[in-house]
């Protein structure tokens, strides 16, 4: 006789349901927040390491420039300079005085001032010494900042028929035959050399030593 079996659902037994659905854990959510985290600084690097890359460069082309045109402004009254009874072209180091056209005839003084680092011009009027008055010389302006800078004057020694260079200049009757000029400014160096067209040199046109202008950075 087959006896009929009854299931009983036993109070232990565990029911699965069949909705899988679930939230994401808190080992999940930190690796996510850990990864994004990881990508944002990375991001974050790279955009602060362009934003000072074009800092430098547009500091640079600043520095440049402007560095570039002070060097034309002096060198264009050098070439300018005049030779006057009484008036001597003098020039140390970190200091250049020399008369010059400029509108009228006047006399030029470049000086750096060590303590501002600064490159200062002021200009004085001639035209009182002939009416025997004393020149006023013009309030200094500012040129350029700069951190150095360094004036060396060339001519010719008719002893040694060589061109001889010096970093002081006094008690000449004749003007110079050429300037260097050399400004450092940061970590960036301007030299330039401005031959003096009414000296006794009349340079070669083919000479490469005519105008010197070169430009180092350093990194």
């Amino acid at each position: 006789m087959r006896k009929n079996k009854t299931k009983y659902n036993s109070p232990f037994t565990i029911h699965h349901s069949l909705d899988t659905k679930h939230g994401f854990t808190l080992v999940e959510m930190l690796i996510v927040v850990t990864i994004f985290a990881i990508i944002g600084v990375g991001v974050a690097s790279s955009f602060f390491a362009g934003m000072k890359l074009w800092d430098r460069a547009r500091n640079v082309d600043f520095t440049q420039s402007n560095a570039l045109l002070s060097l034309d402004l002096i060198g264009r009254e050098l070439r300018q300079a005049v030779n006057m009874p009484d008036f001597y072209a003098e020039g140390t180091s970190d200091e250049l005085s020399f008369v010059t056209l400029n509108n009228s005839i006047v006399e030029v003084t470049y000086r750096f001032d060590a303590g501002q680092k600064v490159l200062l011009r002021s200009e004085a009027g001639i035209d009182s010494f002939f009416e025997g008055s004393e020149s006023i010389a013009s309030p200094e302006e500012e040129v350029l900042l700069i951190d150095e800078v360094s004036f060396s004057y060339s001519y010719f020694d008719e002893e040694t028929e060589s061109y001889e260079t010096v970093d002081i200049w006094e008690d000449q009757e004749d003007i110079f035959d050429a300037v260097m000029m050399k400004i450092k400014i940061k970590d960036y160096e301007f030299t330039k050399t401005v031959f003096i067209p009414i000296s006794s040199y009349v340079p070669d046109p083919k000479s490469e030593t005519i105008i010197k202008e070169t430009h180092t950075y350093y990194d």
